[in-house]
């Protein structure tokens, strides 16, 4: 009797036990700085693979000069969507630096899609970014996204060490308008071209007013004839007359609220695969 009502509580406490682990919260992996970022928002990566996959790419950041990043997501994004999806994706987070590289894993649609920024793009070009491709897609056949994550933190610290192609074509960087900024265009301009060029400007812009005021406020002094001097006027009658006045106006308003475009930014995709 003891030993049945023993084996039942045991089986009881099994029970318990995987039903408490199945509902414990799962949460993301995820380590960043300026030379590398790895999140893991689908937990696909072993604690010991994250921890190496962190080591791995911030050595290739330092060394690259830009940041290395590897993300995966269960977002269930369409081939088609991936590139302007994750784009944005990179784009609106802070961990993410405007130079770098990365490979994003959707593991909900199987979909997978490299994106390269600013000083990392002249290294990704077309023959490489399918060579990087190629590279990776045995280990993504077999379901080991551990070990594609590793080659491509591999290949490219390859890429960086062989140096940017000399005669390499970039068809994979596409160039993207950035949202029209608010801010004024003095404000801008100071933006584009740095505060020594603003000054510059603002000086040569008060050495322009000022020789123009003295032209047209000293224009035809000399040798002018002097109407009070040389006439005069006895005013025998006045008579003052009203007359009324109605003037109407219409406010037009610029439909451009002052804003401007703020250029365009480029970025490398490998495409989904």
């Amino acid at each position: 009797m003891i030993k049945q009502l023993s084996k039942r509580f045991s089986a009881v406490i099994c029970v318990v036990m995987v039903l408490t682990i199945s509902v414990m919260p799962v949460f993301a992996q995820n380590s960043y700085s300026i030379n590398y970022a790895v999140t893991d928002d689908s937990n696909i990566f072993t604690s010991e693979q994250f921890a190496d996959l962190c080591t791995s790419a911030e050595a290739a950041g330092k060394q690259a000069g830009f940041q290395v990043a590897v993300h995966t997501d269960d977002k269930n994004i369409d081939s088609s969507e991936m590139d302007t999806y994750y784009n944005k994706y990179h784009d609106s987070d802070s961990k993410y630096q405007p130079d770098g590289v990365m490979l994003v894993f959707d593991t909900k649609s199987n979909n997978r899609v490299i994106l390269t920024y600013g000083k990392a793009e002249k290294y990704f070009d077309d023959a490489r970014m399918d060579a990087l491709k190629s590279t990776l897609k045995p280990a993504l056949a077999s379901g080991d996204n551990y070990q594609a994550a590793k080659l491509y933190v591999a290949k490219v610290q390859e890429y960086v060490t062989a140096g940017v192609s000399g005669n390499g074509t970039y068809n994979n960087v596409v160039q993207t308008p950035t949202e029209k900024s608010n801010e004024p265009k003095i404000l801008q301009s100071l933006k584009k071209f740095g505060w020594i060029g603003g000054i510059a400007g603002v000086i040569i812009a008060i050495i322009f007013v000022a020789v123009n005021v003295g032209r047209y406020k000293y224009n035809g002094k000399s040798g002018t004839y002097d109407l009070n001097k040389n006439s005069q006027m006895t005013l025998l009658d006045s008579q003052d007359v009203f007359v009324s006045k109605h003037t109407t106006y219409t406010t037009i308003q610029s439909s451009s609220n002052n804003s401007s475009s703020g250029g365009s930014s480029s970025h490398g995709s490998s495409g989904s695969f």
